[in-house]
């Protein structure tokens, strides 16, 4: 149920299947949007710089291929998830 302590957001219903995004705002200033905000509240401290990194490497490690530093058949840096 939305407002609990499982899913206290809209956001954050998708959380176990990890597709949510986590609330910029919780762990900041707090979030005034309350149990309608549209964003995860129960990722942790440091989820959304995480995975900001984690986009801008694979984006990195993609044009690393691209442009040949990473000749067909060879290693290639695994994406975490």
């Amino acid at each position: 149920k939305v407002g609990s302590a499982a899913v206290p957001t809209v956001g954050s219903i998708i959380h176990y299947i990890d597709a949510c995004k986590p609330c910029a705002f919780l762990y900041t200033k707090g979030c005034q949007n309350g149990v309608d905000c549209k964003f995860c509240h129960l990722c942790e401290y440091g989820e959304k710089k995480r995975r900001q990194k984690m986009k801008k490497d694979h984006k990195r490690d993609q044009q690393q291929v691209v442009a040949g530093a990473y000749p067909m058949g060879t290693f290639m840096p695994a994406v975490p998830r």
